[in-house]
């Protein structure tokens, strides 16, 4: 057995490097802003998030091989963030309307955008309460978070087809859904 065991430590320590990664720094801002956050990345090496200008919250998103950055901004919101990036470029996020409530969005490969609100058959609402789409995979499924009248948080996930399904974790009075594979696994919390 110790043999085994020092056998076993020994190409432990050997597949170190191999599992070792570089990681490279990359500090940027987007132009006219005073805060920049990033909070999505593709494997394209496009970043969106927010960003805080003279004029409110904008989306935001950063190209890193050419360093060309764009304002996303849902047309008439007073408040708009963007929190995930697929491969294919298709964007989503949270806008806020001039009444103060809030709406998910996804601005899809042609840049025109959509509402991701949840439907009324869902039990949520659309209110002031963050509704927000959190995540979306390379498919087209989105994953976020909506509320109920009485504030109840509860994740979602609206498939590619447009079918929309609350997710809520067995015994808590709280959900989230914040990413979603392509292989449909959803990471959240509670």
């Amino acid at each position: 057995m110790t043999l085994l065991l020092r056998t076993m430590l020994a190409l432990l320590v050997l597949a170190l490097p191999v599992f070792a990664q570089e990681f490279r720094y990359v500090s940027f801002d987007v132009r006219g802003c005073e805060l920049t956050f990033g909070s999505g990345v593709n494997a394209r090496g496009q970043i969106v998030g927010f960003c805080i200008d003279a004029n409110g919250n904008h989306g935001f998103l950063y190209d890193l091989k050419s360093g060309h950055s764009e304002l996303i901004d849902f047309p008439g919101a007073t408040y708009t963030n963007a929190a995930d990036i697929n491969d294919r470029g298709e964007v989503v996020g949270r806008w806020n309307d001039s009444g103060g409530f809030s709406h998910g969005y996804c601005r899809d490969v042609n840049r025109d955008f959509h509402v991701v609100d949840p439907p009324t058959s869902s039990g949520c609402i659309v209110s002031n309460l963050p509704n927000v789409a959190h995540g979306i995979n390379d498919v087209g499924d989105i994953v976020g978070r909506c509320f109920d009248a009485a504030e109840n948080e509860h994740g979602f996930v609206q498939w590619r087809d447009g079918t929309f399904e609350l997710i809520d974790y067995p015994g808590s009075t709280t959900s989230d859904a914040w990413v979603i594979t392509n292989t449909h696994k959803v990471i959240g919390g509670d």
